[in-house]
């Protein structure tokens, strides 16, 4: 993910792996020192790892695209886009004190367990249950 104030010229990347998520706004100051607060919370409670984070920092930066999403509405401002990413982070946050937070290891690039769920995908009671299956399976 990175968040700019402007999309770039060209493609980031010429390799087999994709261009980063962009977050283009003019409120990436205060985006990327949102994103940083959050990780360094989360991080020091131990409630993001190399398991989650993926999810954790996909679904903020979509918190934020979606407020983005609305710039044509009045509904647009900093304090919307950063409430939203603030809302976001406090859903995590119960999702994986409560350990319902599913999460996908092994996904494509840009794919997180939401997406799966949202397009019906996988049904978010079995999604570790068919992962673990898949695993054993080695």
């Amino acid at each position: 993910m990175s968040v700019c104030l402007h999309p770039p010229a060209n493609k980031l990347r010429d390799n087999f792996f994709p261009d980063p998520d962009l977050i283009v706004t003019e409120y990436a100051h205060e985006l990327s020192g949102m994103f940083i607060a959050l990780r360094d919370i989360f991080y020091e409670h131990r409630l993001v790892d190399a398991r989650n984070k993926y999810e954790f920092f996909g679904r903020l930066a979509r918190a934020a695209k979606s407020a983005i999403g609305n710039r044509t509405s009045r509904r647009y401002s900093k304090s919307y886009m950063l409430l939203s990413v603030l809302w976001e982070a406090k859903k995590l946050h119960l999702e994986i004190e409560s350990k319902t937070l599913n999460v996908i290891y092994f996904a494509p690039a840009g794919i997180h367990a939401f997406h799966l769920q949202i397009n019906k995908y996988l049904p978010p009671d079995s999604l570790f249950k068919k992962v673990k299956s898949w695993l054993s399976t080695f």
